[in-house]
């Protein structure tokens, strides 16, 4: 499965993923996973912050604007309560 190899990858590493919606959707919802993660103690400090950022340029390669897409998540994320419109 595509979104496990995400996780093994190390964060140097590029990971070459098939440009298609379902791969791009996938991706983008293993980063907004794990952001949902790091703010899981109310708060996410700059290394968090830091890795996120790489986790978007692994996740999303040839994206331009990093903190759009992490402001984002940081919208969804303040304004939903659940994840189902996101995995269906």
């Amino acid at each position: 499965m595509k979104i496990l190899n995400f996780f093994k990858k190390s964060n140097n590493e590029k990971v070459s993923f098939e440009v298609d919606e379902k791969a791009y959707h996938h991706n983008l919802l293993a980063v907004y996973l794990s952001y949902e993660v790091a703010k899981a103690d109310g708060e996410i400090d700059e290394d968090e912050l830091k890795i996120l950022k790489q986790s978007i340029e692994i996740a999303v390669v040839g994206i331009n604007n990093i903190d759009q897409i992490l402001n984002q998540i940081d919208s969804y994320s303040k304004n939903t309560v659940s994840l189902h419109d996101l995995i269906t």
